[in-house]
């Protein structure tokens, strides 16, 4: 058995491998005054550009919208709890924010309350500090790899907005995005087809006055549209585009999963009408009375089953005709079938007993 390996001294140096390139950081305790949050984090990013115009931030309004993210407040009694952080923040060479916006604001906070300004135990802060020649383009991929392809993963809006970050500002191909996400060339246009959808059809129908922030927790429908293979046709049509879009802003649609369901819906002229009064479970249940694949479950497991035995495999017909319990599961099908139509005087005529 190897023997452990002694623990890294904390004036050790530290390597970061970003693209391949090794990146040397320092571990420093810092002034907290002397680190300074960081706007342009596509989790802050998105909102200050979509949602509070496009003027910079200053550290007040950017304190202020951290504090309103979900999981702030659980991650302030977790700080305060231990006395300070589990990991340390990585700051650029000037001293802004690379990754830990949302530890640095709660060092922040807490240091503000007067009980704490002369607490020592809060005025320092423990960061890894990269050096001054490392490329922006770098840094990208290393919050890409961090929270797209890493543990501590984006919600699905941030992720399209960094990945459209790397291409569009960094015009990294979607070669090398794949490379430091783990996503597939697909997933990638996926999220970068969603992003440009949401931007430029949905943003647009929000009604004025109202903010983007409900709206962003609904990305995944857009995501969702995009993906579907049984949305192809649906997507190409830009009416049924804008419907889906309107949709989405309205709140017709409750759930993702609804979403791939749509083209059960738009593709029938009374159902299309009844979705964009009454919301998707209307239109549902309209579409039901006459195609019930659309609200039986039931109904659509014999729909794929019927289309399954009709391309069945020589190799499966073979098993039929030698295996004793591959006939019995035919004669139990048959006998299920049998007894449904009986129940429900359905003529099966006479090859069915």
């Amino acid at each position: 058995m190897p023997k452990p390996k002694p623990a890294q001294p904390p004036d050790a140096p530290d390597v970061r491998i970003i693209a391949g390139v090794s990146i040397p950081v320092t571990h420093e305790l810092v002034p907290v005054g002397k680190v300074q949050l960081d706007g342009d984090n596509p989790r802050i990013r998105f909102l200050t550009q979509h949602g509070n115009g496009s003027a910079p931030l200053n550290e007040e309004a950017l304190m202020k919208l951290i504090r309103e993210q979900p999981g702030y407040d659980s991650l302030q009694r977790a700080i305060r709890k231990n006395g300070g952080l589990e990991e340390p923040i990585l700051i650029r060479a000037d001293g802004r924010v690379v990754e830990g916006n949302t530890r640095l604001t709660v060092y922040k906070t807490l240091l503000a309350a007067p009980a704490r300004r002369n607490d020592p135990q809060w005025q320092r802060i423990a960061v890894l500090r990269l050096p001054e020649d490392v490329p922006e383009h770098l840094i990208a991929m290393m919050m890409a790899s961090y929270h797209i392809g890493g543990k501590e993963k984006w919600k699905a809006l941030a992720k399209a907005e960094h990945v459209k970050y790397l291409k569009e500002t960094h015009n990294l191909s979607v070669e090398q995005i794949t490379d430091c996400t783990r996503l597939t060339p697909a997933e990638v246009q996926q999220l970068l087809d969603a992003y440009d959808y949401f931007i430029e059809e949905l943003l647009p129908k929000l009604p004025k006055g109202q903010g983007v922030d409900e709206l962003s927790d609904k990305f995944s429908y857009a995501l969702e549209f995009i993906r579907s293979r049984k949305l192809r046709d649906i997507r190409k049509d830009p009416k049924h585009r804008s419907t889906v879009a309107k949709l989405i802003v309205k709140g017709k649609l409750k759930k993702g999963a609804q979403v791939r369901e749509l083209h059960k819906i738009l593709n029938d002229k009374e159902a299309s009408k009844v979705i964009k009064k009454e919301g998707f479970e209307a239109a549902k249940k309209l579409r039901g009375e006459t195609d019930p694949t659309v609200d039986s479950q039931i109904f659509g497991a014999m729909v794929r089953l019927t289309k399954s035995l009709k391309k069945m495999r020589q190799q499966d017909v073979r098993r039929l005709q030698t295996q004793d319990e591959a006939q019995r599961i035919v004669r139990d099908l048959v006998d299920a079938i049998a007894l449904v139509a009986r129940l429900a005087n359905v003529d099966l005529g006479a090859g069915v007993a």
